[in-house]
């Protein structure tokens, strides 16, 4: 799951005009930092939500995404 919200992510138009950094758990170093960070954590680990005859039909996913910038019309 966390590769489809990574490829979703960076194959979005605004995104890639940014050039946006998109990682996951690696928050940026403060010192160092420039442009728009994307992080991409996962809260919890996938949860089965529906059953039948005892058999997972779905899971739940929960992910955080972040964004990081200096400058707030980067990111508007």
């Amino acid at each position: 799951m966390k590769w489809k919200i990574y490829n979703t992510l960076n194959n979005n138009p605004l995104i890639q005009e940014k050039s946006c950094d998109i990682k996951f758990y690696e928050y940026p170093d403060l010192d160092e930092f420039e442009g728009i960070y994307i992080v991409i954590d996962a809260i919890d680990t996938p949860l089965p939500t529906d059953f039948a005859d005892n058999k997972w039909l779905a899971e739940e996913y929960f992910y955080q995404i972040e964004v990081w910038s200096l400058d707030m019309d980067l990111t508007e």
